[in-house]
């Protein structure tokens, strides 16, 4: 409630100081809880690229498991997140990627994910720990610090940022190289990965 009426936290430790009667216990457990839901200054960062829409550096995923066009569990938005992520590692600049987020930038949120991805333990800890699973499956172990995971709340419901770095060299799913073009990302053939690996890791390749 004092979330709801905007009260600051002295307003609402002075909103808690005029009831004597109650136990200071309980008041301190107030609080607490008051502390515990003060919004992230991160979620607001989030809202805000979601505002902007999708970009060079952006790219907005509905889902990681769940499939909301087929309604069902399926690989293919597992593979669409592992090649975005490739695809900002093959940048310059590296970039974000909203899972939770639809392309209108409307925010469905994970909640149906977490089901997809563990049934039994639905959550954020599952949840990432598969996602990570995945992309250390798919890119490399040596790619993982490239990559990390934020969850933030928005409109009660979770989104998971991941926030990617460029890589130090060319990185493949099953062979093929992604790479970001405008606001979306394409695979190239050979003669063009040869080309851009060329001019984009001139002294390795």
């Amino acid at each position: 409630i004092a979330h709801l009426y905007g009260l600051t936290e002295e307003e609402f430790q002075h909103v808690l100081s005029t009831f004597p009667l109650v136990d200071q216990s309980v008041k301190d457990a107030a609080l607490a809880e008051y502390i515990s839901r003060l919004p992230d200054p991160a979620d607001h960062q989030v809202r805000q690229m979601i505002e902007s829409g999708e970009s060079a550096n952006v790219e907005f995923k509905q889902a990681f498991r769940w499939n909301a066009f087929g309604k069902a569990k399926d690989g293919s938005p597992s593979a669409a997140v592992t090649h975005a992520v490739a695809a900002f590692m093959n940048s310059y600049e590296g970039g974000t990627i909203l899972i939770g987020v639809a392309n209108d930038g409307s925010i469905p949120g994970l909640a149906g994910d977490y089901e997809a991805v563990d049934a039994r333990d639905p959550g954020r800890d599952t949840y990432e720990r598969t996602l990570r699973n995945t992309l250390n499956s798919a890119l490399g172990t040596d790619c993982a610090p490239l990559y990390t995971f934020s969850f933030h709340r928005l409109d009660g419901r979770d989104v998971c940022r991941i926030v990617v770095q460029p890589a130090p060299r060319p990185v493949y799913v099953n062979g093929d190289l992604h790479v970001r073009d405008g606001n979306g990302k394409r695979k190239l053939s050979a003669q063009d990965a040869s080309r851009y690996t060329h001019r984009r890791w001139p002294n390795i390749i």
